[in-house]
């Protein structure tokens, strides 16, 4: 499988993957995996367990009843590929962010993007940077308070 078809398919099964599927996992992120991206949940929290767990507490938090993966624009070059997508689903969890505190379940649909680079290495991925917007998306449905420093 090439880099792009890879990537593709792990952020189309992101899902499953929030919802526990280790197997799916396992298969996708390399042991080695770095996140340059700060995680929401735990302060400084990087590797490939701290990503297991940031996709758990993000899919029981906010899409308890599911969401799907929507992928916008792709560009892949040799090892590195990267997307555009976004998430789509019902609001239908509470979750408890550090950046912005919690976040009641409102049963509204919530939609939010971002863009998102993969490092691929030995047929896996082995490095991401990530930017999204839900802070800026929950600000905007008053679901928190966002300050300026």
């Amino acid at each position: 499988m090439d880099n792009r078809t890879l990537v593709i398919q792990c952020m189309k099964d992101y899902p499953k993957i929030a919802a526990g599927d280790t197997e799916l996992f396992n298969k996708y992120f390399h042991d080695d995996f770095v996140n340059h991206t700060e995680l929401m949940h735990e302060k400084g929290a990087s590797g490939k367990p701290a990503l297991a767990e940031e996709a758990e507490k993000f899919s029981a938090g906010l899409f308890r009843e599911g969401f799907e993966t929507e992928i916008d624009v792709d560009v892949a070059e040799g090892d590195y590929v990267a997307a555009a997508w976004r998430l789509v689903g019902s609001h239908s969890g509470d979750a408890q962010y550090r950046q912005v505190g919690t976040l009641k379940a409102s049963g509204d649909d919530l939609e939010f993007s971002g863009l998102v680079l993969f490092k691929v290495s030995d047929g896996q991925i082995s490095e991401m940077w990530r930017y999204d917007n839900l802070t800026d998306v929950m600000a905007a449905k008053g679901a928190v308070q966002v300050t300026s420093a």
